[in-house]
């Protein structure tokens, strides 16, 4: 079974693992960060896409809920 291309070694060996992707052949890894859930609700657009920076990626609305 092959895997994805490696970018830094050009195998086919960089596989799932519990932390990211990894290449059983070189020393490449890849960290995939865990999802923070989907955001708070944008007032304008109405979906839930508003980010730690407070940016709705849908609609591109700034928010200030008051935090500094």
């Amino acid at each position: 079974m092959a895997g994805a291309t490696c970018p830094k070694c050009g195998n086919k060996t960089l596989f799932n693992d519990n932390r990211g992707k990894s290449c059983t052949r070189c020393d490449f890894f890849v960290e995939i960060p865990v999802a923070k859930g989907r955001g708070r609700r944008c007032v304008i657009c109405g979906k839930y896409q508003v980010g730690e920076n407070g940016v709705c990626r849908d609609c591109g609305a700034k928010h200030n809920y008051g935090e500094d």
